[in-house]
């Protein structure tokens, strides 16, 4: 995976942005969402009512201590997504210069779970949080990392991928387009079969209608 490094522009400094302007930075804890943070008192309750068949002190201890561990593993969790105003993306522990970067993309929607899942590349560096649905996804232009993208959570996709635009990171980013599914794949089989044994037949395919010009059959096949 290629290393952070400062990105510079033709002055040897940060490249300019609109107006030459230094670029911006960028910054943001993905937090759990508000619902999530529910299962901190859902876990001091259960908690509280394992321990409270050692007594009233064990239950307190026992809420106190599991609802402590679920603040913990929530934190732990909440991790960064950060742009410098070098030009270093960091997502989590992973970081590179965008340098390496040749393209960017927001997603939400049924946009970003197509680039988390079907349209997702098994060879990128996936990184999302299930809290969160808007993803980002940047493409990866050093011949010397296998890595073709990265795809990563981030609550304010469209403003991340407008900073690194003013790094100079503008361009598309190559999606992974699956064949067909199995599925698919027999039902094209069974209906070219079929269309092969109605020809051999001499007839037309009984389940399957074939309209006709200027007749009722043929508008209601349509």
């Amino acid at each position: 995976m290629a290393q952070a490094a400062p990105h510079s522009g033709p002055g040897g400094g940060p490249s300019g942005g609109p107006g030459g302007r230094s670029p911006r930075a960028f910054s943001e804890r993905l937090w759990p969402s508000a619902a999530t943070w529910l299962l901190v008192p859902l876990a001091g309750a259960f908690g509280a009512a394992t321990g409270y068949v050692g007594g009233p002190a064990w239950a307190a201890v026992g809420g106190v201590v599991l609802a402590a561990v679920v603040v913990a593993v929530m934190v732990s969790a909440s991790t960064v997504v950060s742009l410098s105003p070098e030009g270093v993306l960091r997502v989590a522990r992973a970081s590179i210069g965008v340098e390496h970067l040749t393209g960017a993309v927001a997603a939400r929607g049924e946009e970003a779970q197509g680039l988390r899942g079907p349209f997702l590349d098994g060879r990128s560096h996936l990184w999302v949080r299930g809290w969160v649905d808007p993803v980002v996804a940047v493409a990866l232009g050093d011949p010397a990392d296998p890595t073709p993208s990265w795809v990563f959570s981030t609550r304010r996709p469209e403003e991340l991928v407008a900073v690194l635009a003013e790094h100079g990171v503008v361009g598309p980013v190559p999606v992974h387009r699956p064949a067909s599914s199995a599925r698919d794949e027999a039902a094209a089989l069974a209906r070219a079969a079929q269309q092969r044994t109605a020809g051999l037949r001499g007839g037309p395919d009984s389940t399957t209608p074939h309209p006709e010009l200027g007749s009722e059959r043929g508008a209601e096949g349509r």
